[in-house]
């Protein structure tokens, strides 16, 4: 008799643990690890099990199933990332350098906004009370990461270096 009972796909109970497992961290070793594979081989079981074409069709229709279940798209996720990447900050100003009220923020720089606290404090020698903004911004260059990722950008070799443009005299470059 079996050891483990197939369900679906001819996977059985351990590997579904694993496919709900991988959607939760996207890490083959954790997810191994969690179904309850052997943690001195999950790195090895994980990456075994990723290879299988029924653990990836699996993993697929689980996806596919989150995306419909939760009516969130990718196209939604990349708006959102492209929001905290290209938001400008200043839109949240006014003319004066005023804070706006969050409602009249663009849709750009409220993506840019991870919070806002505001504090009340009473000056001392005026006894007025002014308030006071701290504005929390979202992670930039996480974003623009993400977004450089899932357009390829980062595939080879000197990922890491950067181009210096250094100039001379009037501008000119050297």
């Amino acid at each position: 008799m079996p050891r483990h009972k197939r369900l679906r796909d001819g996977l059985n109970e351990k590997q579904m643990h694993f496919v709900q497992e991988y959607l939760i961290s996207f890490n083959a070793a954790e997810a191994a690890r969690n179904a309850g594979y052997s943690k001195l081989s999950a790195k090895k079981i994980g990456f075994e099990l990723l290879e299988r074409e029924d653990v990836q069709s699996a993993i697929r229709e689980a996806i596919e199933a989150r995306a419909r279940r939760t009516e969130i798209t990718q196209d939604q996720v990349l708006r959102e990332y492209a929001k905290i990447a290209f938001g400008d900050i200043r839109d949240i100003f006014g003319a004066n350098g005023e804070l706006l009220f969050p409602r009249d923020f663009s849709d750009g720089a409220a993506g840019r906004i991870a919070g806002i606290e505001v504090i009340l404090k009473r000056n001392a020698e005026t006894q007025e009370v002014e308030r006071v903004a701290k504005v929390t911004t979202t992670d930039k260059l996480g974003a623009l990461n993400s977004l450089a990722k899932h357009l390829g950008m980062f595939t080879g070799k000197g990922d890491d270096q950067k181009t210096v443009i250094v100039f001379g005299k009037d501008d000119e470059a050297l």
